[in-house]
């Protein structure tokens, strides 16, 4: 199948015209979904810098898909399951604090999510691309 098309618009309406809204709607969560857990492996790997028991690394989970802002979105969290305050750790490690002497302490894995999620940008949108051209 071949089509020509030459913006958003006309894109939006030809898959209005093939799919139904719950057909589209499951093709976008599928592709989400996939492209979602690939940065979270990718950030599980990243993240083993600095695993003491690894529960921090364990306990990153991706959401069902759901609308925010008008937007179909997933998102990464880190689940609070056995070890409550995990973002506290998370937070502490990733931008670095004052240990009790007042001195700056750089962790191990200073700035390692904020470096994963930008390489996981595009791993994102060119497997959600793929997913959904696939699907289409």
């Amino acid at each position: 199948m071949k089509v020509n098309v030459k913006g958003i618009k006309e894109i939006e309406q030809y898959l209005d015209k093939k799919f139904s809204k719950k057909q589209m709607q499951r093709i976008t969560d599928a592709s989400l979904i996939v492209a979602g857990n690939k940065v979270v492996e990718l950030l599980k790997k990243r993240m083993s810098v600095f695993e003491d028991t690894g529960a921090t690394v364990r306990d990153i989970t991706l959401s069902e898909p759901k609308n925010i802002n008008g937007t179909r979105t997933v998102q990464i969290h880190w689940d609070m399951g056995s070890k409550a305050k995990r973002y506290y750790i998370v937070s502490l490690n990733e931008f670095g604090h004052y240990d009790r002497g007042g001195n700056w302490v750089n962790p191990r894995g200073k700035g390692v999510i904020e470096s994963a999620l930008k390489t996981g940008r595009e791993v994102y949108f060119k497997e959600v691309k793929k997913q959904l051209e696939r699907a289409l």
